[in-house]
């Protein structure tokens, strides 16, 4: 039986793992939450963007010169912004309408993984032939593209009021509104990408990394 042709790769398995993290944890953290509110949403988002920044300038520092370690450092850029932006956004909500709360936390998740999205893309459309992880970066800006696409396609003025009730207990009443789905899609995604990342981190380990031609 012939022997499979692996592809080299210039990336070593802390450049994924470090940007899983974020993700991972956040993506928990957001299923156990009973807050889904626009506010906290924010937040995750800040968080999930500054480590981000921090991960890919780890991993600009980690790789060879070339389109890797440029969509690192532009990557880098998008978490840094992204999470400015998500502060300030969270920061100006209070009081707010929950409209425009919703639109807020949209909107901002919306551009941040667009952003991301363009960065791993165009670092995976350039390095899929000559890099084996080409692919896996090809793949994750297609999963944050999604999402992106996803977290927009959520209307914007629902609101589903319901009764939650129980035998022995007083009815619960709840509210599902946009920023309660948009928050609860982008826990979703987090761990999706997050799970991604640390598989590709884990098919990495043991791997020698070649030297990356530009």
């Amino acid at each position: 039986m012939p022997t499979a042709i692996v592809k080299p790769t210039s990336v070593r398995w802390p450049v994924p793992a470090a940007l899983a993290v974020a993700p991972l944890a956040l993506g928990v953290l957001i299923a156990f939450s009973a807050d889904h509110s626009a506010r906290y949403g924010l937040v995750v988002l800040a968080i999930f963007a500054g480590v981000t920044a921090i991960a890919a300038g780890i991993g600009a520092a980690l790789l060879p010169a070339g389109p890797p370690r440029t969509g690192s450092i532009a990557k880098a850029a998008v978490g840094l912004l992204g999470a400015v932006a998500a502060s300030i956004g969270a920061a100006s909500i209070d009081g707010a309408p929950p409209a425009a709360g919703a639109a807020t936390i949209t909107w901002t998740a919306a551009v941040v993984l667009a952003l991301l999205a363009i960065a791993d893309v165009w670092v995976g459309a350039a390095r899929r032939r000559a890099d084996r992880f080409g692919r896996d970066w090809l793949t994750l800006g297609v999963l944050e593209a999604l999402a992106a696409v996803v977290v927009v396609l959520v209307p914007s003025g629902y609101d589903h009021q319901y009764t939650v009730t129980d035998k022995g207990l007083p009815p619960v009443q709840l509210d599902l509104d946009a920023a309660v789905m948009v928050v609860g899609l982008l826990g979703a995604a987090l761990a999706v990408i997050g799970v991604y990342l640390a598989i590709s981190a884990v098919s990495l380990m043991g791997r020698k990394p070649a030297e990356a031609t530009a």
